[in-house]
């Protein structure tokens, strides 16, 4: 009886964290997924309970590592095998700006205005709007930007010159 107890605790469990980080939205969770982040959260709390409460037996804790475990491993498999569970997931990006135009109803889905949209264009050395064509916003919470052509960096072009030919010198000077 108290191991079905706690298999029905530690699915539901599993659920209600996703649905919360879900909620919470992209731009809180940076470098990983919400997956990643309710597994870390559970495994941690398996092994506080299983060290401050003397009272759970050490077959209760392997039986929920294991059953965490498992079900780990199976969101893993079918989020390989399967884009719609993959998207369910891991998230999917969300495009903040579409051909030169902020999109303020994906702003709204993601829970978001415009100066948090500028303070991350800003983190990635974009400080105007107007620079932007593309915007999307990671399931992982950071930005990735396609500058309109007349702001894309014409230094890149010159600095990768400049550092071929600092290669080529350097190399003919040591031959």
């Amino acid at each position: 009886m108290k191991i079905m107890h706690l298999t029905i605790e530690l699915i539901a469990g599993f659920f209600l964290l996703f649905i919360i980080i879900k909620f919470v939205g992209k731009k809180i969770i940076n470098q990983i997924t919400p997956f990643t982040f309710i597994s870390a959260i559970v495994l941690g709390e398996l092994l506080g309970n299983a060290l401050y409460d003397h009272q759970i037996g050490i077959l209760y804790v392997i039986y929920s590592m294991v059953l965490w475990g498992i079900l780990l491993f199976i969101v893993e498999y079918l989020g390989q095998k399967s884009l719609w569970f993959r998207g369910l997931f891991e998230g999917k990006p969300s495009a903040l700006i579409k051909n030169r135009v902020v999109d303020r109803e994906e702003l709204r889905k993601n829970r978001m205005n415009i100066n948090q949209l500028q303070s991350l264009l800003r983190q990635s050395e974009t400080f105007s709007i107007r620079e932007v064509a593309f915007c999307y916003l990671e399931a992982n919470g950071s930005i990735s930007i396609l500058k309109k052509p007349q702001y894309q960096k014409e230094n890149n072009i010159a600095g990768f010159q400049s550092f071929r030919d600092t290669c080529l010198r350097s190399c003919y000077a040591h031959s």
